[in-house]
């Protein structure tokens, strides 16, 4: 409560609660001496506990507020240390002597390409005073996580007390799917001992800026943009809507999804073009060229140039960190680059946590617990869940382990499985103060994944499961994608997602082999394959890109191209 106050630059605010009487003078500008200490006087002849404070103006004030409201000092050296552990995870998948560096991929902000840099383009909108909705897109696995977090960084870095980023990762938060929940968790998790109606209103005042990272795993877009996806949206909209007002910021990272692109969107847009700006920026896949110092890559090009078309960031480090000899080798023999980057993991982890359980078997217990997460539908465990499983389930053989140690040095069995659990190729979180592991990666996920599928004919997991697998069938010969395709089969119909099916049928085929029918996709990249060698009818490509693609019209009836772009193409064999 504001007290009344015989001087204007003498401030004077009580709170009652229970037993607890408290006071603060807040001194603007000069005020007599007499005149503070006999108003200091009166409040503690009445009960109150009182601190006098001296301040310039209302601003500073404002200041000191937000600082120990929001604990401002805390609560940044709380991101930081975020922000290192996601350094430290990455250098953890890497082999050593590699250092974490952040790929500044060609973006593009509302259709047109950027040239600043993308950290700094969004930077430089943060201070307008407007509200913005930034929406970056990328495909999966292509820098979304990593530059949510160097923005979150450099924004750390700028040492303004007066601006608090407010960010989360949405991947580990899987215990609601409606927005407004997700949002309301997050917020009582990060700023636990503030009301949610003042965090919020800090945040349209632009005091708070919003990082969701992963926006696309609160969107059931199994079925693009139908009735169901479009109940599971419009409330999402409307809560990003009541947010931006004002000064607000809000950053979304997404992979490209179809919702973005439907009519519902464009129409949401338009009844708010006037209530708040919105920043779209889709980033390019990284060019192995943005990767790789100079002297690899002219090595690359004179002896390898199919590998120019690599895109793995998880190989694309591991190339880049690697010396030169071993590059040079890999290069010529492209097929071990996975077994040579989990062979240096592997060995590393031996090296590490002294750990004596060779390659094969490091590799088994691995795929089991990407197995035991498929089984359970989740992408982490409970580390006490996982201890217990690895316990059980390899009880034998880490006893014979154990016997390789000699008896000074010879582990017990909970050491060797805090050793598995602590694995370079897995990764601890905390969420909601409980200790979880997932894989380091989504690469290394999909690894262990495809593991799994190869071995069942009638595989059914859920379709976070699936992209992974097909990310990392780069690791597989001819006939092993094949039949990682005929296995997928059972899942994919299941999940009916026609982006998904088409992307998993060209990346494990190397071509088209099933029709497309009464259905579109949306961002999709497609390089050096026919269009139109199997029936294409009622179909639509949306903000597609079509590389040394030959199109065979003849198959092809009611297709439409929306926004793609189409380089070096071909009609039926013909440059166009």
């Amino acid at each position: 409560n504001e007290e009344v106050s015989s001087h204007e630059s003498l401030l004077i605010f009580t709170m009652q609660s229970g037993h607890f009487f408290n006071a603060e003078l807040v001194v603007l500008n000069s005020v007599p001496s007499s005149v503070i200490q006999s108003k200091f006087d009166e409040l503690v002849n009445s009960g109150f506990a009182c601190q006098k404070k001296v301040y310039k103006n209302l601003d500073e004030v404002e200041g000191a507020l937000f600082g120990g409201f929001f604990s401002v000092k805390y609560s940044k050296n709380k991101l930081k240390n975020a922000y290192n552990d996601h350094i430290e995870s990455i250098d953890k998948s890497m082999p050593l002597n590699s250092n974490y560096e952040y790929i500044k991929s060609k973006y593009y902000v509302n259709g047109k390409e950027g040239n600043i840099g993308l950290i700094d383009e969004i930077k430089n909108k943060l201070s307008e005073r407007k509200p913005i909705l930034f929406l970056i897109e990328a495909a999966a696995g292509f820098g979304k996580t990593c530059t949510a977090y160097e923005l979150l960084n450099s924004i750390l870095k700028d040492g303004n007390d007066m601006v608090l980023p407010f960010f989360t990762e949405l991947s580990k938060n899987r215990q609601a799917k409606i927005f407004k929940y997700v949002l309301l968790d997050e917020i009582n998790r990060n700023f636990s001992n503030l009301k949610y109606d003042l965090v919020v209103d800090k945040i349209k005042e632009g005091k708070v800026p919003v990082i969701l990272d992963g926006f696309d795993e609160l969107i059931d877009d199994n079925k693009d943009c139908d009735v169901e996806s479009i109940n599971i949206s419009e409330p999402m909209l409307g809560t990003i809507s009541s947010l931006l007002k004002n000064s607000s910021k809000i950053i979304l990272t997404t992979r490209r999804t179809a919702i973005f692109d439907s009519l519902q969107f464009t129409d949401w847009i338009e009844e708010n073009e006037n209530k708040f700006e919105i920043c779209r920026i889709k980033i390019s896949e990284p060019t192995i060229k943005e990767w790789l110092p100079v002297d690899k890559y002219e090595f690359l090009v004179r002896e390898n140039e199919n590998l120019l078309k690599l895109k793995n960031p998880v190989l694309l480090s591991y190339l880049k960190t690697i010396e030169l000899d071993e590059f040079k080798e890999v290069v010529q023999q492209p097929k071990i680059i996975v077994e040579k980057y989990l062979h240096a993991m592997l060995e590393r982890e031996k090296v590490r946590q002294s750990l004596k359980i060779d390659h094969d078997q490091q590799k088994l217990i691995l795929e089991n617990i990407a197995k035991y997460l498929i089984d359970k539908c989740q992408v982490s465990i409970k580390k006490q869940h996982l201890i217990e499983f690895l316990s059980n389930s390899f009880f034998e053989e880490l006893e014979v382990v154990r016997d390789s140690y000699i008896d000074t040095e010879k582990p017990s069995i909970e050491a060797l499985v805090n050793k598995l659990a602590n694995h370079a190729l897995l990764d601890g979180f905390d969420n909601n103060e409980n200790k979880n592991i997932t894989f380091v990666n989504e690469f290394i996920l999909g690894y262990f994944v495809a593991k799994n599928v190869l071995k069942d004919p009638e595989w059914c997991g859920e379709k976070y499961f699936i992209e992974p697998a097909v990310l990392a069938s780069i690791s597989l010969d001819k006939s092993e994608k094949v039949k990682l395709w005929k296995n997928l089969q059972l899942a994919l119909e299941i999940i009916n997602n026609d982006s998904i099916t088409l992307i998993s049928n060209i990346a494990l085929n190397d071509m088209i082999t099933i029709s497309l029918n009464n259905s579109f996709v949306h961002g999709v990249t497609f390089e050096g394959i026919d269009i139109g060698n199997e029936l294409i009818s009622f179909f639509g490509f949306s903000e597609c890109i079509f590389k040394d693609c030959n199109f065979i019209f003849e198959n092809m009836s009611e297709v439409t191209f929306t926004d793609c772009k189409f380089y070096t193409c071909k009609k039926n064999g013909i440059p166009k």
